[in-house]
């Protein structure tokens, strides 16, 4: 156990084409809208119309998801997760409290206070200092990164099962800086830690999270009861919805519009059945699955998905991710200026964007594979759509709306024609659409209101002006990186990790539902 498996290597010509392809997609797409929008607007807004039912569509399902989600979060967090934990799960034969967990808090650069307010979240989970293996995995490219990294743990000697700090060095062959690689140098390390401690790697589970993720307290007591009952424990991911409320009231309103629908939209990912969503920042899976898909990949910088489809590569597409519906709480970017801070949180869709490069590792690994046939198809459509629909929705919709309106064109007798004809269910589609996001903004008040202190009117004022900036929000944090990105990836161009700014905000309680 904890082998070490081959380092990336440079991209092959083949891969580097296969990554080009959701931006030559996405431009293709962008091109055929602003051509239809000047020299066809009667059939464009034909297609931008069955486009919309279609997102419409995916909308309400969406809203069912998001619905259902808080449901099952009302319930969990009401559920005491200790009942029963040495009793043995007849499917398994394992006890929930036979599970330990090896956790990673990667970091770079990160101020100390947060990584510690981490740590304390970690402490407070049932019988952390039975169950828990603690791994602060740091930079060699931090100077005095392996004595900042003992120095935090001091505070935590009594606290956990065991803890290590692993120094990941820098400029390695075929590495990209960031948290994939640093999580391939420092998982090997922590199974043969498991080994010196003597316990069965297949009772373990490892969490990848980030250094400011902070876990409701039952988080690892739902994971080992979901665990040790599960046959299929070695086919799972485990992911909780994320919650970015610990800096909340301190970040510029601007910065949190987005979360309205971020936030509902990674729940109903989660909550709808038959789709497996991809986990995201802060997830867990068992040290098994993790060494037989050779660990995590060091030669990508959106870590998260990538890693769960290496798993669906090994597992020839038996991989699911299972909910666990605590959710962890994590921080908005932010920076010293409003200027700083809409910076950084662009360089953090840009990374988040770069995933894009999934696409070309599917496309040439899937026709190698052992992945059923319509595995293969649903994984890559369900990647490829994911990063197209992100570059081209908002410009598709806008183009739409300018066309109902007849900007720029009543004198086209066709568009007149389909205007009068058809424009009420245009305008109809739009008011779905718009009762739909109201639906999704008063879920967000109410969660924010449940769990972040503050008065009432200023999260309905943040309602109201999340209509007026809406546009901005569809520009800046969707449209505008995900195109950044995936022209970036079509052309060839690198892009360089960079650490998103922190500092240290008290975290809401996330025992409160």
């Amino acid at each position: 156990m904890g082998k070490i498996g081959m380092p990336g290597s440079d991209l092959s010509l083949r891969r580097r084409l296969a990554n080009a392809v959701p931006g030559v997609l996405s431009w293709a797409i962008i091109l055929t809208t602003v051509l239809g929008v000047i020299f066809f607007p009667g059939p464009w807004l034909v297609i931008v119309t069955l486009f919309l039912v279609v997102i419409i569509a995916r909308m309400l399902l969406m809203l069912y998801g998001t619905v259902a989600g808080e449901l099952r979060i009302h319930k969990w967090t009401r559920t005491d997760w200790v009942i029963g934990e040495d009793e043995v799960r007849p499917a398994t034969g394992l006890r929930p409290s036979d599970v330990r967990h090896v956790v990673f808090v990667p970091n770079y650069r990160e101020p100390a206070d947060v990584v510690e307010r981490a740590l304390d979240a970690l402490a407070q989970q049932h019988r952390a200092s039975e169950r828990l293996i603690v791994v602060l995995a740091l930079e060699g490219r931090e100077p005095g990164a392996e004595a900042k990294g003992r120095r935090l743990l001091k505070k935590f000697d009594e606290s956990f099962l065991a803890t290590l700090v692993t120094v990941h060095p820098g400029g390695l062959p075929g590495e990209l800086a960031g948290k994939s690689s640093n999580l391939f140098w420092a998982a090997p390390r922590a199974a043969e830690l498991v080994d010196e401690l003597g316990i069965d790697p297949d009772v373990v589970t490892m969490s990848a999270c980030d250094s400011d993720s902070v876990f409701h307290p039952d988080y690892f007591a739902a994971l080992s009861r979901l665990f040790a009952e599960d046959a299929d424990r070695f086919k799972r991911f485990w992911h909780a919805p994320m919650r970015y409320y610990n800096n909340l009231r301190r970040v510029p309103y601007l910065l949190r519009l987005d979360l309205m629908f971020v936030h509902s939209g990674q729940m109903a990912l989660l909550s709808i059945p038959n789709l497996s969503a991809l986990p995201i920042s802060t997830y867990s899976l068992s040290l098994r699955l993790a060494e037989e898909a050779g660990w995590w990949d060091p030669g990508v910088i959106a870590e998260d998905w990538h890693m769960f489809l290496r798993s669906y590569l090994t597992k020839r597409g038996d991989v699911e991710t299972v909910g666990i519906y605590l959710p962890t709480l994590s921080d908005i970017i932010e920076g010293e200026t409003l200027s700083a801070a809409l910076r950084a949180r662009y360089n953090q869709v840009l990374r988040h964007a770069w995933g894009a490069e999934d696409v070309g590792y599917l496309i040439v690994a899937l026709p190698g594979s052992d992945v059923p046939r319509h595995k293969k198809a649903y994984i890559l459509g369900y990647v490829l759509h994911d990063h197209v629909l992100r570059a081209v929705i908002f410009l598709i919709l806008l183009s739409g709306t300018l066309l109902t309106w007849e900007v720029g064109f009543t004198h086209n007798i066709s568009l007149i024609w389909y205007w009068w004809q058809v424009g009420w269910l245009m305008r109809g589609l739009y008011l779905t659409a718009s009762s739909i996001f109201i639906s999704t903004i008063v879920l967000e008040v109410y969660r924010r209101h449940s769990v972040v202190e503050g008065p009432l009117y200023l999260l309905l004022a943040e309602t109201v002006g999340s209509w007026i900036f809406l546009p901005f929000v569809g520009i800046f944090a969707g449209w505008l990186p995900a195109v950044h990105a995936q022209t970036k990836l079509m052309l060839g161009m690198p892009l360089h990790w960079q650490v998103a700014p922190k500092k240290l905000a008290p975290a809401p309680s996330p025992t409160r539902s």
